[in-house]
């Protein structure tokens, strides 16, 4: 009988309010201590333990607990080194509740030292606001106490602890960052009772000197190593605890110190000191531009958090963003398709969207049916995003991976996948953080899919849970309509006046190519007075690069009437129903354009190299719906002869076109429309 009531009327979140966990520091133990919250029922029977998984293996130990358990060094050791979660576990008789308890002030800088087995547990804030712990095996425990700033330098002092009998006679502060920089940083230290004291400097004009070469733009680790006879003994980071309340996000950015003349034309950079979520001490080396760019990012996440805090969330209001405040992708023909069916006249459209060439007047003129329209560098950008009842994106919300019980996220995605993603890439240093990207996942309810391939590959690549709408792309419904009188706008927008057959030329980006600042770059393998001199007569082409890399290329004047860069035109599926062929390589575009079923070729000359850097399906790779290129003479040999590589392909297109192209032949938008609004 108490089981069944256990069950049925105490839930996890009950319980997560009636108990909070406080840590206190003991000799070579940790005791943990369970809290009951004011007048919480109490439960006859229940018996309550602390659980201590090891993230990584799944090992666990179990202690009950009544009011307090004691975790000491020994039972500590019997978990490797990494990261270790608590959680809190309630049973009555065989049916059980388990809990993560929640991250207080309390438990800011709470660790076991143990001498005995040489090992360090700290705790830490996940993501969360979930308590986990660190462990590793080592012998000093590092934190900062101070920063001081004066003209042109950065003092950093604080105190290290040590493990008895742990001497050393070196200490040095080191830093390396995420693009193979190096930086070894004079400190000094004494001794002061049971701590060490110790400091180090940032200048700015040894810093512009050391930084020299090096990609800026970049983020830094920095560690604390201490050495006997010139032998490392142990290194550590430095722990941010005691410096700042971090109750903000503009709090984890905590100094900055600027580096004059280190860039051409008196351009400055940088240095941001930041702590991370889990304490640790970081900088960046940002160019000013980026610097800006930061501490803006900063306060706008406090504004998201003030108005998810303070709002109460709009049943009728949708939020739409494609690729971070363009108008183009699955979002824009969604949106359309609602304004085509009605549904503005039950609900309220808002679109982040954002061009620095167009006033808001012109920008209302681009996007139809009157929304409201922000951008991310706007108050009102985060107001309607943290009240929105439905969010509807095709890549990430930058910097913003949380989201309310009531809230529908649709993510649309952009593309069936070529190039590896997520847990699939299989590479070294593929250039690609998915942290935030991973969090964000799990705020998604409903992912849409234009094939079984895709299905299966998001949900183990992404490890996603929730609903998959394997109905097509909604931007793809473009390739099933009477296109005639577009084609003729567009024409007519972008001055081709011709009647040659149209190449458009449609590369991704490169995950290991950057400028001196950061930005990623985009090498032009196409050699256009090859191609002008051997095709103008018979071809025009259209080169549209990706959005984060699509800088106006150099074209001669006498190309013209040849080659037209439209990197900055938003929407590339308008660019498909223009072309005639798709010259691509890596992207994922090719999957869209083949449902317009006309030729594709893929220009690879750097296929090996793209296949260590990030990785792709091989499976796809071996069976795609045309030639691989390698150079410039090939691929003008297949343009001039593209009847033949057509006949060439043609099976092995129709099996493509089978297996990737089956869903969504003209109405996967309004079929996602009512899966998720309903039918009005």
């Amino acid at each position: 009988m108490l089981e069944k009531i256990f069950k049925s009327y105490i839930s996890a979140e009950e319980l997560d309010k009636m108990y909070d966990m406080e840590l206190e520091e003991s000799e070579n133990s940790l005791i943990f201590n369970l809290i009951k919250n004011g007048n919480s029922k109490s439960i006859p029977f229940l018996k309550k333990y602390l659980v201590l998984k090891h993230r990584a293996s799944k090992k666990e130990i179990s202690k009950e607990i009544s009011k307090s358990v004691k975790l000491s060094g020994d039972d500590v050791s019997k978990l490797k080194s990494g990261v270790i979660d608590p959680f809190l576990k309630f049973k009555l008789g065989k049916k059980t509740i388990q809990i993560r308890p929640k991250f207080i002030k309390q438990h800011e800088d709470k660790s076991l030292l143990d001498n005995k087995n040489r090992c360090i547990l700290e705790s830490y804030p996940t993501v969360n606001k979930k308590i986990s712990f660190i462990k590793r095996d080592g012998v000093m425990k590092t934190y900062l106490e101070s920063v001081e700033e004066t003209a042109h330098h950065l003092r950093l002092s604080g105190k290290i602890k040590v493990l008895d009998d742990c001497e050393f006679d070196e200490m040095e502060m080191f830093a390396e960052s995420n693009k193979g920089g190096e930086l070894h940083i004079p400190c000094e230290w004494k001794e002061n009772g049971e701590y060490y004291d110790f400091s180090f400097d940032f200048d700015s004009d040894e810093m512009a000197e050391k930084l020299k070469g090096m990609e800026i733009n970049s983020a830094w680790t920095l560690t604390a190593i201490l050495k006997k006879n010139d032998e490392e003994i142990d290194r550590d980071n430095l722990r941010t605890n005691k410096i700042a309340r971090f109750e903000k996000e503009a709090d984890y950015n905590l100094q900055s110190l600027k580096i004059n003349d280190f860039l051409a034309e008196d351009k400055g950079i940088c240095l941001l000191l930041y702590s991370t979520k889990s304490r640790n001490l970081k900088f960046q080396i940002l160019s000013e531009e980026r610097y800006e760019k930061q501490i803006m990012k900063a306060k706008n996440l406090d504004r998201y958090q003030y108005f998810k805090e303070n709002l109460d969330i709009d049943d009728d209001l949708v939020f739409f963003e494609s690729f971070h405040g363009k108008y183009n992708n699955n979002p824009k023909y969604l949106y359309e398709k609602m304004l085509e069916l009605g549904y503005d006249s039950k609900f309220k459209f808002v679109w982040s969207f954002k061009d620095e060439n167009l006033d808001s007047n012109e920008a209302q003129d681009i996007i139809p049916g009157n929304p409201i329209i922000v951008n991310d560098e706007e108050e009102d950008y985060y107001k309607y995003l943290a009240s929105a009842k439905y969010k509807i994106n095709n890549a990430t919300f930058l910097n913003i991976i949380d989201k309310r019980k009531k809230v529908v996220h649709l993510q649309t995605w952009h593309g069936t996948p070529l190039k590896r993603l997520g847990s699939d890439i299989d590479v070294e240093n593929p250039g690609v953080s998915w942290n935030h990207f991973n969090n964000e996942v799990k705020t998604w309810n409903y992912l849409i899919s234009a094939n079984r391939f895709s299905t299966e590959t998001f949900k183990r690549a992404f490890n996603y849970k929730n609903k998959v709408l394997e109905m097509g792309y909604p931007a793809n419904d473009i390739f099933y309509q009477d296109n005639e009188m577009k084609i003729n706008e567009l024409k007519n927008k972008f001055d081709i006046d011709t009647d040659k057959k149209i190449i458009l030329y449609a590369p991704t980006f490169r995950d290991n190519k950057f400028d001196e600042e950061g930005n990623r770059i985009f090498d032009l393998e196409l050699d256009l007075n090859k191609l002008y001199n051997q095709l103008k007569d018979k071809y025009f082409l259209i080169i549209k690069t990706h959005y984060v890399v699509s800088k106006e290329l150099k074209i001669d004047d006498e190309m013209k009437d040849f080659v037209i860069d439209l990197s900055n035109h938003d929407d590339i599926h308008e660019l498909f129903i223009l072309s005639d062929i798709l010259i691509t390589d890596y992207s994922s575009v090719f999957f869209d354009y083949a449902h317009s079923k006309r030729p594709i070729l893929f220009f690879m000359p750097d296929l090996e190299d793209y296949i260590s850097s990030r990785g792709v399906y091989e499976e796809i790779l071996e069976n795609l719906p045309g030639p691989k290129v390698i150079d410039n003479d090939e691929l003008i040999d297949c343009l001039n002869d593209i009847d033949k590589v057509e006949e060439e392909y043609s099976k092995s297109y129709e099996e493509f076109y089978n297996t990737y192209c089956d869903q969504g032949h003209g109405d996967a938008s309004e079929r996602i429309v009512e899966e998720v609004f309903g039918k009005l």
